[in-house]
């Protein structure tokens, strides 16, 4: 299981292309993996519901476990970058078989994850059409299928084109969320949105998350908002030096930001009643109380957008831990090939 093999690793033909990323491409493919935009529109209605304007307490707490963990992926992937990082670190600090079956639950949850994507992305498409097809479950399906497709194949043309994606959407959709979170205050404190909910001492104790039982179940979702900044380490072979492990404490760190300041200030847009009533698409609802009916639509491609570059990046890691099981001969020999033209996993 040894990932030191020089066929197989570095800059060499038989391995992935070593040095092809900078940490700033490391670190927008892992918030990529997390969806910002799409994980604020399934979550913050749900929030709002669980633990009323309190939402900045559970991102706060998830947040000091998960840079702890950050910081200890920093370290594994300096003691040995692995393509298969949790596969392999478990594999050899603890057991072979542990490892392997740690491997096997994260292609699950990367499997799970690219799929669970394809309803919201033909979704989200068809909804700037007609409402009736997107309600329609075989357009749906064949829509998002259709993008799964577009995905699959950028991934498999290289990992710089992976990360060029990524940034492109970034730039696009945390600018957007920005500007629409100063946009909400300026609103809210300059009077220009009615009926606004404004910033209390209550939205940050337990008491005004509703007691500790609901801060336990705001916690659940903070924990989802968090999830896969691990996509640092999966594209650690391919990363200049050691960057990939600095890289996730990073996107920890940026998320937190993002999740924490853009729920603070979009929550209180109106009252928790009507954002409940337009939970199934609350960005939307917001962007044209703040905005009017074409940032609504502008909000959607961003989500539509983030959600792309969420599935793109569970891709890109489930790919590189069936390499990386493939190449130490726990999967069929032939997960661990690469295309000898793009140098990525050549059954992605």
């Amino acid at each position: 299981m040894s990932s030191q093999d020089p066929v197989t690793v570095g800059d060499h033909p038989g391995g992935l292309r070593a040095g092809a990323l900078r940490i700033g491409d490391v670190v927008v493919m892992a918030m990529a993996s997390s969806g910002p935009t799409q994980s604020i529109a399934v979550t913050l209605a749900v929030l709002l519901a669980t633990v009323g304007y309190a939402s900045f307490l559970p991102i706060l707490i998830c947040f000091i476990p998960m840079l702890g963990i950050a910081i200890g992926y920093q370290r594994l992937n300096a003691w040995q970058p692995s393509a298969g990082a949790t596969y392999s670190w478990v594999g050899r600090a603890l057991n072979p078989h542990a490892g392997f079956f740690a491997g096997w639950i994260m292609l699950m949850y990367y499997s799970v994850g690219t799929t669970s994507l394809t309803v919201p992305l033909g979704t989200y498409m068809l909804s700037f059409f007609s409402n009736s097809a997107a309600n329609n479950p075989h357009a749906v399906a064949a829509v998002g299928t259709a993008f799964d497709l577009v995905v699959l194949v950028v991934a498999a043309l290289g990992i710089k084109l992976s990360a060029r994606f990524s940034w492109g959407w970034a730039i696009f959709e945390y600018g957007l969320l920005i500007g629409f979170s100063i946009a909400a205050l300026v609103g809210i404190y300059g009077h220009s949105l009615h009926h606004t909910v404004h910033i209390t001492s209550s939205w940050f104790t337990v008491s005004g998350a509703g007691g500790f039982s609901a801060l336990v179940s705001g916690l659940l979702l903070a924990i989802f908002l968090y999830s896969g900044w691990d996509t640092a380490a999966y594209v650690s072979e391919e990363a200049k030096g050691k960057q990939a492990g600095p890289a996730g404490v990073t996107s920890v760190v940026i998320l937190f930001a993002i999740y924490a300041g853009v729920v603070l200030c979009l929550q209180g847009v109106a009252p928790n009643g009507a954002m409940q009533a337009n939970a199934a698409n609350i960005l939307a609802y917001v962007g044209n109380l703040i905005g009017g009916g074409g940032w609504k639509q502008v909000m959607i491609v961003a989500v539509l957008g983030g959600t792309l570059a969420s599935l793109l990046a569970a891709i890109v890691s489930a790919s590189r831990i069936s390499f990386a099981m493939g190449r130490d001969r726990v999967f069929p020999r032939w997960f661990g090939e690469v295309s000898p033209t793009h140098r990525t996993p050549r059954w992605p």
